[in-house]
């Protein structure tokens, strides 16, 4: 009796030990990389499997010595019926009685996936961020917490790997975000994670569609990582080390990458001016992280750029044929003698950018408005389609104001005697049809405003910036 007395304070004595190194792995994390500061509010992911449970248990237990403000947010993704149900039931007893306030959802994620065109797992994600995002506004808190672990780390570097990726991507899963999303287990294990639960008699949800391998995750995790393992049994640790590696090496590039872009782009609000001779001397690694920067300013992200857009964009500055032009993302790409020229979804003319400006007016309401120089009005229900701004192409026609049957672009601009290097740059106004009007010369006869006219479009077309 008396031995197995000694073993069980010796076992209690290990697991108290290791309760401690958990804890003191979290907040080391949390320092290491600044995720928190004393009085923030927190908004928490909580599934109820071990990750979420241990995060949340972790939070709790420095809750009143950091003065924090806990917010637990769970998405049922009405997939596994009552399992899913319980999953609930089981998060929202625990956060109860860990006093905890929850944000409980229900959204059939699947039905989600096929209205966005994307598979379940990125259709529960993008849901499951959007609900934190919502929470993190209503309750005026500062930072969102996501369980991701150690594995999900390594699992996420060799998926990256597989799908194709550059330095940036293989530096796998990011601490904190500017965007106030934290990962503050990211350096405990799986396996740690359940050992801390077991220890605190914390009894997390199993969901057993995490062993399922038509998810492509599972199927690294169980399949290609476990293979890995066998050959290699430290395989994980050193992914995870791989990706600190290369998360280092990116910091030393982005401080050149920005130190370039500050040099040789002329970087405006809506328009980016890239000397070619000074981008053709770069390397190529620089060039692409150039494009890339170059890209985020403007759109304010880089989602869905993928590698053989940046290389048509190197190319077609390096090819130097002037008004060579991409679009891709919203983004324009243009060869304009010696620069490149990047800008958002809007039209460079006469040497600067210009903006459609459209407003809606009652046949009342324009009875009483007068018109400036830079203005026409058309009448709305002539308008088929979208307006667009665009350059002229050969053989292109309309009908201007005050002359019978159509001319074309080219002839029109030669009675107007518009000088031949100003032509291609003039600003066109276009429906789906046809031209509603050449900016600063004349409208189509057929979109004018008549008697019969109910609703009225105000056009003007804004000069941006100049080069």
């Amino acid at each position: 009796m008396m031995r197995l007395g000694l073993i069980i304070v010796y076992d209690e004595c290990i697991a108290g030990k290791r309760n401690e190194a958990m804890r003191d792995k979290f907040l080391q994390t949390i320092q290491d990389h600044n995720l928190l500061e004393k009085g923030d509010g927190i908004v928490l992911g909580v599934s109820g499997g071990p990750d979420s449970m241990c995060m949340l248990h972790l939070f709790c237990s420095i809750r009143e010595a950091w003065s924090l403000s806990l917010y637990a947010v769970h998405l049922n993704h009405g997939f596994r019926g009552e399992a899913a149900d319980a999953d609930a039931d089981y998060v929202a007893d625990m956060c109860k009685a860990w006093e905890v306030p929850l944000f409980s959802y229900y959204t059939k994620v699947e039905s989600l996936a096929k209205e966005m065109n994307t598979s379940f797992e990125d259709a529960g994600r993008k849901e499951r961020y959007r609900l934190f995002f919502e929470a993190l506004d209503a309750n005026q808190a500062q930072k969102i917490a996501v369980a991701q672990n150690k594995n999900d780390q390594a699992e996420t570097v060799l998926m990256r790997l597989i799908r194709g990726a550059g330095i940036e991507g293989l530096s796998g899963i990011q601490y904190g975000r500017e965007d106030g999303v934290i990962r503050p287990l990211l350096d405990c294990s799986r396996s740690e994670i359940e050992a801390y639960c077991e220890s605190h008699q914390i009894q997390p949800r199993i969901d057993h569609t995490n062993t399922d391998v038509q998810y492509t995750r599972n199927k690294i995790r169980w399949e290609i990582l476990k293979g890995m393992s066998e050959i290699n049994p430290s395989v994980m640790d050193n992914l995870v080390k791989t990706s600190q590696l290369l998360r280092d090496d990116n910091a030393v590039l982005n401080e050149l990458t920005e130190a370039t872009y500050r040099q040789i782009v002329d970087g405006q609000p809506e328009a980016h001016y890239i000397s070619l001779t000074a981008f053709n001397q770069l390397s190529i690694g620089l060039k692409r992280r150039l494009i890339r920067k170059c890209i985020e300013v403007l759109r304010g992200h880089l989602i869905d750029v993928t590698y053989d857009e940046v290389e048509t964009i190197i190319n077609l500055a390096m090819r130097q044929r002037t008004n060579s032009k991409k679009n891709y993302h919203g983004l324009y790409f243009e060869i304009s003698y010696d620069r490149l020229l990047i800008y958002l979804g809007k039209i460079k003319a006469e040497g600067g950018l210009f903006e459609l400006k459209v407003r809606e007016m009652t046949r009342e309401e324009f009875d009483d408005y007068t018109l400036s120089n830079d203005e026409v009005a058309v009448d709305q229900e002539k308008i088929a389609g979208r307006l667009s701004l665009k350059y002229r192409q050969s053989g292109d026609a309309f009908q201007p104001v005050g002359m019978s049957g159509s001319k074309k672009i080219k002839d029109f601009f030669i009675d107007e005697k518009v000088p031949r290097e100003q032509r291609a740059n003039i600003p066109i106004i276009w429906d789906d049809t046809g031209i509603v009007w050449i900016v600063g010369y004349r409208q189509d006869r057929r979109y004018l405003v008549e008697e019969r006219t109910s609703k009225v479009l105000i056009l003007q077309c804004m000069k941006l910036l100049t080069p």
